[in-house]
C-alpha cells in the first residue's frame, strides 16, 4: 500500500551576521499571539488595517520590531550594533519566510468566524 501522507517541512534559513551564523526561528502560534497583543497596545486594535499598514506599524514601532527580530533570531544579541538598513533586510526575511500576510489572513478569518458564531 502506498503512503497516504507526505510531510513537507520548510527549509531551514540561516543568516550570517557579523561573521556568525544564526538560524531563523519560525514564529510559533504563541509568538503570534504575543505579537498581536503588542499591536493592540500600539494601536487600539488591528482590525481594518491592510497588510501593508501592519508591516508599516511593525517597522515604525520599535518595541514590535524588536520582538519580531529577537524571537526570529534568538541567538543574535547585538541588535544595537546592526545598521538599520541591514535590520530591515532581516525583517524582510522574517516577513517572507513566516508568511506573515498568511498569518494575518488566518487571524482575520478566525475573527470573522467568531463574530458569526457569537451573532447566532
Amino acid at each position: 500500500m502506498k503512503d497516504q501522507v507526505k510531510i513537507f517541512r520548510p527549509k531551514k534559513v540561516a543568516i550570517e551576521i557579523f561573521g556568525e551564523k544564526h538560524e531563523l526561528h519560525r514564529l510559533t502560534r504563541g509568538d503570534v499571539i504575543d505579537l498581536a497583543s503588542l499591536f493592540l497596545e500600539a494601536r487600539q486594535g488591528i482590525s481594518g488595517l491592510t497588510v501593508g499598514e501592519i508591516k508599516g506599524l511593525v517597522t515604525a514601532t520599535g518595541g514590535i520590531l524588536s520582538e519580531f527580530m529577537s524571537r526570529s533570531f534568538p541567538t543574535f544579541t547585538e541588535w544595537g550594533e546592526l545598521p538599520a538598513a541591514e535590520e530591515m533586510k532581516l525583517f524582510e526575511v522574517i516577513w517572507e519566510e513566516n508568511d506573515v500576510p498568511g498569518i494575518i489572513e488566518n487571524f482575520t478569518l478566525l475573527g470573522e468566524r467568531i463574530k458569526t458564531v457569537q451573532g447566532k
